[in-house]
């Protein structure tokens, strides 16, 4: 059985960090590479304002309803709708 020395396990981790390194930018570049749009085509061009709709629906689909608030605003609606009915502002 042989017993390491310090110096070795330091070396063995640099060299673990640089070989992961490598990987990690060589499987960066075959990803961005494959993600590319081809030649001639248009990226998509969505603005700012459709992505952050577009995240604002998702959230709050995913977040649930509090039924009794969801009650309140829909009685402040049949309320106001009357009002406009009656001419009452």
């Amino acid at each position: 059985m042989t017993v390491r020395q310090p110096s070795e396990t330091v070396d063995d981790s640099s060299r673990y960090a640089a070989i992961g390194v490598v990987m990690g930018f060589l499987v960066g570049g075959v990803v961005t590479l494959l993600t590319l749009p081809k030649t001639g085509e248009k990226p998509p061009s969505q603005g700012l304002a459709e992505v952050a709709q577009t995240v604002r629906e998702r959230v709050e689909m995913a977040l649930p309803v509090d039924p009794v608030l969801e009650s309140m605003a829909e009685g402040k609606a049949a309320a106001r709708r009357r009002r406009d009915e009656l001419g009452m502002r």
